[in-house]
């Protein structure tokens, strides 16, 4: 039976417990769904566990790792609902990163265009999205986040961590 898993970028302890705060103080429901952090694919299926632990973790110990800083705050507007995150200062080398993985995880589809952010509100009701955003601009959050791994996420009744793998 395969699982649904998906790869990301995580927070140190100290960057998660506050973004996971503010996550928690403007998400509708008060309840996460997954750690914080900067997803490098979508979720998707594979059946062989040890195969794509395997597979990442040869991956990874072939790219270096580099630092990046989120300071600025955005916004994306569906047909239903908006989404309120940060993005990077230099997206350039997160797509870079997300583009190798994508290019050695070939089974993973990718959906649109791929932009990096570290999402802090989601499924927020469009006439709240950008009074939300503006909350948190006031907020003056900033992250300055030192990428040397990443994570393989799983989900069982939530999202969860499962694996790390750390980049040269």
């Amino acid at each position: 039976m395969s699982k649904q898993y998906f790869v990301g970028i995580g927070l140190e302890e100290k960057d998660d417990r506050l973004f996971s705060l503010v996550k928690r103080q403007f998400n509708a429901k008060g309840n996460l769904s997954s750690p914080a952090h900067i997803s490098l694919t979508p979720p998707f299926e594979f059946f062989d566990e040890k195969e794509l632990i395997e597979r990442l973790k040869n991956w990874a110990s072939k790219e270096n790792g580099f630092e990046v800083k989120f300071e600025k705050v955005g916004r994306f507007i569906q047909p239903k609902y908006g989404t309120v995150f940060m993005y990077p200062e230099k997206a350039e080398i997160i797509k870079k990163l997300q583009n190798s993985l994508i290019n050695n995880l070939k089974e993973i589809e990718q959906i649109g265009e791929f932009v990096p952010h570290l999402t802090l509100a989601q499924r927020v009701d469009l006439d709240k999205v950008d009074k939300i955003k503006n909350e948190i601009e006031m907020m003056g959050l900033k992250l300055n986040l030192k990428v040397n791994k990443i994570v393989l996420y799983k989900k069982e009744k939530n999202w969860e961590k499962f694996e790390e793998f750390f980049l040269l």
